[in-house]
């Protein structure tokens, strides 16, 4: 559990959608028969969805996240964020402990008869973990 920062272009890879819980098989019965028990109107399906202990908020209640732009790199170990998902590999305060690879380029391979055309990957979002204080003092 901790705080994330998701960046614009970790954003637009959906990549907030994967901490989402996963409905175990039945829990739509469950939620549907809870749902017929109780009005949830006034507070939102997602909200009473949450507090019920069904989605979303049953897996990732201790984890925070924000989409906050404009941040500068140099800011964000201040702003007490534990995990950094996005473009920039290079951040103070943090280190890279995961890469996603992504498409960069198409390449045409020549000599193979006929000509092969290839997608070429390349890291393109990072994972960075905060750097403990002692760490960062070094």
């Amino acid at each position: 559990p901790g705080y994330v920062h998701i960046d614009a272009a970790a954003a637009m890879s959906g990549v907030s959608r994967f901490g989402e819980a996963v409905p175990e098989e039945g829990a739509m019965q469950e939620v549907l028969a809870a749902m017929m028990e109780e009005d949830y109107a006034d507070e939102g399906m997602g909200s009473w969805m949450n507090k019920k202990g069904f989605g979303r908020g049953a897996s990732t209640a201790q984890w925070r996240y924000s989409k906050e732009e404009y941040v500068a790199g140099g800011a964000m170990a201040g702003r007490g964020f534990d995990y950094l998902v996005g473009g920039e590999p290079k951040v103070p305060g943090y280190v890279v402990v995961e890469t996603v690879e992504g498409f960069s380029r198409l390449a045409l391979n020549k000599t193979a008869f006929p000509p092969r055309l290839g997608v070429v990957t390349a890291p393109q979002i990072y994972i960075l973990k905060r750097l403990a204080e002692e760490t960062m003092r070094r």
